[in-house]
């Protein structure tokens, strides 16, 4: 017994009383102390998952997959597909790998790398045209004509089976300014695609500053796509802030953080050094065409009657060949008399072809090979045999769905003019958003001269204006040079306008008809009915308008000196090919000085 506590006393008690306290502040503290430190640990792991970058990648086959926006929506790439990316976008139709052989599908590249390539369907075989000579390549063969002349390739070029039609990647990109991405086909095959540049203008580079990794969407949270290691370039293709959108040279698409590029710098095409050359033409000196109507084979005999007063002009185009059938054939109205009539004036004769003919499908006529390769045929025969220095085609009205074969058929015409050094020209309606598939581009590359129709503003069948208004006229100059040389565009003016009549009946209905007159009938129609023209600077014309005692409205847009002048001064401001005129005897002999004056 502890002698310093006397017995009965409570002291001990009340010290283990408070130990005992002690002990449970201290469990209680360590337990605060461990929930803190698991609070703070849950709350450490939310905000790390929620701002931590996204570990995860997307497989190629699953990426690319996606990318291939069929038109039923994203499919499985099947494991002989490829997708085909091109530049900075992936192609709604996939190549295939077939035997180690890379196949791209035709129509990719007739309307994205080559649209020389044509598929003749009919025949079973796709056609390819360069300046000078046509290649006929059957489906499932090796074997391939150039201009007839049988070759071999070293495999397949042309395969057509219950998925579509392929072009041998080799053979196309052989006369292709377009550039692959150059891989074995395994290592393509494991990409689960291939990429493809080609001439798309200036691009925008830029460089990785730092590893990174590219995403499928601007975000951390999303999926990787590919790594790009620091120092590799990259295409910008759209910022969006703190993301931008970049494709890399291996043809992965991606968004990396903005502040991962170096400063952006423009990256031009360079080239492959494929595409095909294509001689031309073009005169050295202005062109001033004046169509001439024939309608008859006796209308020959008035050249020098017609042209007696026509000054400047060293081009007639007369209106010699008509189509006739859906085979090719034509009415021709062509003679050796008028070629040396007008060479002995100092004139080149290039005969007009127009498939204005009741008894003919124009679209039917250019979907058939056999039907294209008539009428060229024909048009050089004639050419020989009357000595003619130029082919002028005239076909109107084209179906958009045959806008293609037409082109195809100014590409078969040409080679064949090439060859016998005849100057091509086509005629082609101002640029509308409506008839871009007349492809002036291409038109522009093969042919020597494109030609400008423009006139017919309004027309037969349209409300009342005028023919030709100056802003109508330069729109479709300035619209051409958009996909045109200057040199090779001719413009084509109206030496015609109309007198529109136009009546309403009790019930409030417009009737609007038109009567086509010449310059000088236009002017004495002003005079019986005493009426004077006011100049209209908006559309570069005289313009007048009276009622006639029925109530019939009558209104005029002028051509004459002046609204020429102001046409005619267009070539000279754009330095133009030249000009052209419709129609030879609707004029007045005034006008011939102030063309030549204007024009040079």
């Amino acid at each position: 017994m502890n002698e310093n506590f006397p017995v009965g006393s409570d002291d001990g008690s009340d010290l283990r009383i408070k130990k005992k306290k002690e002990r449970e502040h201290q469990i209680r503290g360590r337990v605060m102390k461990a929930v803190l430190i698991l609070t703070a640990a849950v709350l450490a792991f939310v905000l790390y998952a929620r701002l931590a970058p996204n570990r995860h990648r997307i497989s190629a086959q699953e990426y690319y997959s996606f990318m291939v926006q069929r038109e039923g929506g994203p499919e499985e790439l099947a494991e002989d597909e490829l997708a085909v990316v091109l530049f900075d976008h992936v192609d709604a139709r996939p190549a295939c790998l077939v035997d180690g052989v890379l196949y791209l599908p035709y129509e990719l590249v007739r309307q994205s790398l080559n649209s020389r390539f044509f598929l003749d369907g009919e025949n079973g075989m796709v056609l390819f045209t360069t300046a000078y000579e046509t290649y006929e390549i059957p489906a499932g063969s090796r074997t391939y004509t150039i201009d007839g002349v049988e070759q071999t390739y070293e495999h397949v070029i042309f395969l057509s089976d219950e998925r579509g039609q392929y072009l041998s990647a080799a053979f196309v990109l052989g006369f292709t300014d377009a550039l692959l991405w150059e891989v074995s086909a395994q290592e393509a095959q494991e990409a689960r695609h291939i990429r493809i540049d080609y001439d798309r203008g200036t691009a925008v580079s830029a460089v990785l500053k730092k590893d990174t990794a590219l995403r499928f969407s601007g975000s951390r949270k999303a999926r990787i796509v590919t790594d790009g290691a620091k120092g590799e370039p990259v295409y910008v293709l759209e910022e969006f802030g703190k993301w931008t959108r970049v494709v890399t040279e291996d043809g992965y698409i991606g968004y990396v953080p903005s502040g991962r590029l170096s400063q952006t710098e423009e990256s031009p095409y360079a080239g492959t050094g494929n595409a095909q050359e294509y001689p031309d033409l073009v005169s050295g000196e202005k062109i001033n065409l004046i169509w001439h109507q024939i309608g008859v084979p006796e209308s020959n005999d008035y050249l020098k009657q017609d042209t007696a007063d026509m000054t400047g002009v060293n081009v007639i185009s007369p209106t010699w060949f008509s189509l006739s059938d859906n085979e090719g054939n034509f009415i021709s109205y062509a003679t050796k008399t008028y070629v040396r009539q007008a060479h002995a004036m100092g004139l080149q004769v290039w005969g007009l072809v127009s498939n204005f003919s009741a008894d003919m499908s124009t679209t039917q006529m250019l979907s058939h090979t056999s039907a294209r390769r008539h009428l060229v045929e024909g048009l050089i025969e004639e050419a020989e045999k009357c000595g003619m220095d130029g082919i002028n085609v005239d076909l109107e009205l084209i179906a958009e769905e045959a806008g293609y074969a037409y082109v195809q058929l100014i590409r078969e015409l040409s080679i064949a003019c090439r060859k016998e050094g005849l100057v091509l020209s086509v005629d082609v309606p101002v640029p509308m958003s409506f008839n871009q598939y007349y492809d002036r581009k291409e038109l522009g590359t093969v042919a020597d001269y494109v030609i400008i129709m423009g006139y017919d503003e309004h027309y037969v069948g349209s409300d009342a204006g005028s023919v030709a208004s100056l802003p109508f006229e330069e729109n479709g100059i300035i619209e051409t040079l958009r996909e045109v040389p200057a040199r090779k565009i001719i413009s084509g003016v109206p030496f015609y306008t109309r007198l529109w009549f136009s009546q309403t009946d009790g019930d409030g209905n417009e009737s609007v008809w038109s009567d086509l007159l010449g310059m000088n009938s236009a002017t004495a129609t002003l005079e019986t009915y005493g009426v004077q023209a006011q100049w209209d600077d908006s559309v570069g014309q005289y313009y007048a308008e009276w009622t006639l005692d029925d109530g019939i409205l009558c209104r005029i847009w002028m051509e004459e000196e002046e609204s020429i002048t102001l046409k005619a001064g267009l070539v000279k401001t754009y330095e133009l090919g030249g000009i052209a005129e419709w129609a030879l005897g609707s004029e007045r002999s005034s006008i011939w000085g102030i063309i030549s004056e204007e024009i040079e």
